[in-house]
């Protein structure tokens, strides 16, 4: 095997696959990633961590076909340390290692055969999906902050999210169990059956880092299922994933119910007052209290110890009055994704889920729990 490439397509090559090596493991292969040449124009590069995978090409001026396997970390590395728009060189000698040039700077790395590498999955090309890129990436990035990092088995919230696909539809949903959040987006497909599967937390963010880094394409996302599998395919960039097999609650009577207070805010100027409020929260709860009176909602929080704060925001709002409390975070969360100027928050009574959304649309829901008032508070 042996190639010249650009340093930088090199570099961002190896940085779309390189995060899902496993730097420490059972397995030393997995720490690796998979360099392997196709045509004279053309190498791969293959990075897994047997649960995710992601496949990524670049253009290079092929000499002679091969495959190795090199340490991610260290290609990583070697190649930052290179300079910008120069041109690298790397060709596979004796024993699998390899000699990387570029100018008068020259190393070699041992690697380990390419047979070592776990295989990819196949799958036909004729049966993937598009789905609008823009839509797919604001679904993960709407759904992702309510997707537990790990499985909360006590309360009924799995590590990944549930994808609904029909001919005319796709419904994302995630929960962590305290908070969910439910998104959907119209479409345009030929299907024979509807598409119901859980994607990972690990998958979704890896699909998010990649879909932020492509270059901007209306081209859409080839979506794939096979098996208990899923591959998105994005340009030259592949991910394959499996698929979650467990449990995902029934949301759909929390997200069908309107809530009767229904309040009109200023989107930045309710996040500036709950960010400088929540400087005198607990750190684990970050608790504050929201007073919903006509056209004014109060905001305030109390450590003890510490000190309390207050800050007032002008909303549009005719209903009765409304005393009910909230993680913070939770609702910074919520601001911080959204881009809308203005936002809906619903509310029903202190012990019922709040409600964040856009003002014209039911589309995106994000719900979250209430937290018990305490009457020993005084603000």
């Amino acid at each position: 095997m042996e190639f010249s490439i650009s340093r930088d397509e090199f570099l961002r090559g190896v940085n779309i696959v390189d995060n899902v090596a496993v730097i420490r493991g059972s397995m030393p292969i997995l720490s690796h990633i998979l360099i392997q040449t196709q045509g004279d124009k053309q190498i791969y590069l293959y990075g897994t961590d047997l649960e995710l995978g992601i496949k990524g090409g670049a253009e290079a001026q092929v000499e002679s076909e091969g495959s190795i396997c090199l340490s991610a970390k260290m290609m990583a590395d070697i190649l930052r340390e290179l300079p910008e728009g120069s041109l690298v060189h790397m060709c596979l000698e004796e024993n699998s290692q390899v000699k990387i040039s570029c100018g008068k700077k020259c190393c070699h790395l041992a690697g380990l055969p390419a047979e070592e590498f776990p295989p990819f999955p196949t799958y036909e090309y004729e049966n993937l999906i598009p789905i609008p890129r823009k839509s797919l990436r604001d679904m993960i990035t709407k759904i992702n902050i309510t997707v537990p990092l790990l499985e909360q088995k006590h309360l009924g919230a799995p590590n990944g999210a549930l994808l609904e696909i029909d001919q005319q539809t796709m419904e994302m949903m995630g929960t962590d169990g305290h908070r969910l959040s439910y998104i959907k987006k119209p479409l345009e497909l030929e299907l024979s059956q509807k598409i119901k599967v859980i994607l990972p937390k690990k998958s979704l963010v890896e699909l998010k880092r990649i879909l932020d880094e492509a270059p901007n394409s209306n081209d859409p996302v080839l979506v794939g299922f096979f098996e208990n599998q899923v591959v998105f395919k994005i340009g030259q960039i592949e991910l394959f994933s499996r698929l979650l097999e467990t449990y995902f609650p029934n949301i759909r009577p929390r997200i069908a119910k309107v809530n009767d207070k229904i309040v009109q805010i200023r989107r930045q100027e309710f996040r500036q007052a709950v960010k400088m409020v929540s400087i005198f929260t607990e750190d684990r709860e970050k608790y504050i209290r929201l007073n919903l009176n006509k056209d004014t909602l109060t905001i305030n929080s109390q450590s003890f110890g510490v000190g309390d704060a207050e800050d007032q925001v002008a909303v549009v709002y005719d209903g009765e009055p409304l005393e009910i409390g909230f993680n913070a975070g939770f609702i910074l969360d919520a601001l911080n994704i959204l881009d809308e100027e203005q936002i809906i928050m619903e509310m029903s009574d202190q012990n019922s889920p709040g409600v964040i959304r856009s003002p014209d649309s039911r589309d995106y829901l994000y719900l979250m729990m209430p937290i018990k008032l305490y009457e020993t508070d005084e603000f």
